[in-house]
């Protein structure tokens, strides 16, 4: 039998047990991501100073089922000599115990949101918890809780697993949801063939998040040259009209060129939760999105300059409408403010 060990904790009526490693269940990891370089470090911080901090458990049925401290519980199995930890049970129901694995990871890295995710959607699908229950629960709104179970419900089956086993980081996942499934199996098969960096797979995800159908296969098909390229270099070339001199033909390119990526940045931005996103991705983001948003401007003072010059002003703040086009100007494609991409 399990021998109680004195400690001092927060809760002092926790039960505080010395167990055998092998009675240490992990019938939860499913929810964690295996992570080899911290669980390496943990190792050699056991091997240095010993077990400073209990793990933390639930009584299942009789049998003891980790809640916390999986790096710890996977480094103490590869130590020789060491057969049992010290162990805090923290609840005898299976809610509580899903819910100490979110609070008990709110210092510190914490859990991913895809963690978080699946936590969750075990609340909601397995306990069988209403979103409005699962939120009051955790002191989330349900709104946070609705968008962690669109995160892992949209994300394919097969990239889930990778996560799980470390092969594939939260990053590269997160930007994997955002694509249709097709697009995510595709791209999961790839990685398999290649050999990429954590970065340039997110690389990867995010051009093909941007991409067209046909841009998405020819990243696909090169990923090494996207990687090169970025999705400006994988655009096909736009056909240049021959009616046009060198000059028109290089404007109409380039016209053509900003058109597809606005579209698709667009389209990107429409379909982005930043409140998902951590604190620094915002920033960035919202840095790089206000620059771009200066230089609209002094292309749109650009582009009236040449449309309608007596309405050009320098110091015009953007508008929402573009200026109109002259009754006599000629319909072509360069003029359509609809997004085909």
């Amino acid at each position: 039998m399990p021998v109680a060990v004195a400690m001092a904790l927060d809760d002092p009526t926790a039960k505080i047990l010395r167990l055998p490693l092998l009675q240490i269940g992990e019938s939860l990891s499913a929810l964690r991501i295996a992570r080899p370089v911290l669980e390496e470090k943990m190792r050699r911080s056991l091997e240095a100073h010993g077990q400073l901090t209990p793990v933390t458990a639930w009584l299942n049925d009789g049998k003891y089922e980790l809640v916390d401290g999986f790096k710890r519980l996977h480094a103490a199995r590869r130590i020789p000599g060491l057969t049992e930890l010290v162990v805090r049970v923290a609840a005898e129901d299976a809610i509580v115990a899903k819910r100490a694995m979110l609070t008990l990871n709110q210092l510190g890295a914490g859990l991913s949101a895809l963690e978080e995710a699946w936590v969750i959607r075990s609340l909601v699908r397995e306990e069988r918890l209403h979103q409005k229950k699962v939120a009051t629960l955790l002191g989330k709104d349900q709104s946070w809780v609705s968008r962690r179970l669109s995160l892992v419900e949209r994300l394919i089956e097969t990239a889930q697993e990778e996560m799980r086993l470390g092969l594939i980081s939260p990053t590269v996942a997160r930007s994997l949801a955002a694509m249709p499934r097709g697009i995510q199996e595709r791209l999961v098969e790839t990685l398999h063939r290649e050999t990429f960096t954590s970065r340039q797979v997110a690389t990867l995800a995010a051009l093909l998040a941007t991409a067209s159908p046909t841009a998405a296969e020819q990243i696909l098909a090169h990923p090494g040259e996207a990687l090169t390229k970025g999705l400006a270099g994988m655009l096909p070339e736009p056909p240049r009209d021959l009616s046009l001199g060198v000059i028109a033909a290089e404007v109409d390119r380039q016209t053509r060129l900003v058109l597809n990526l606005a579209c698709r940045l667009t389209t990107t931005l429409d379909r982005t939760d930043f409140i998902t996103l951590k604190t620094t991705e915002r920033s960035i983001l919202e840095q790089g999105l206000h620059v771009l948003w200066r230089q609209l401007i002094q292309l749109q003072k650009a582009m009236r300059s040449k449309l309608s010059p007596a309405s050009a002003t320098p110091d015009t703040a953007a508008e929402e409408n573009a200026p109109p086009s002259s009754p006599a100007a000629p319909t072509s494609r360069t003029s359509s403010s609809t997004c085909t991409a």
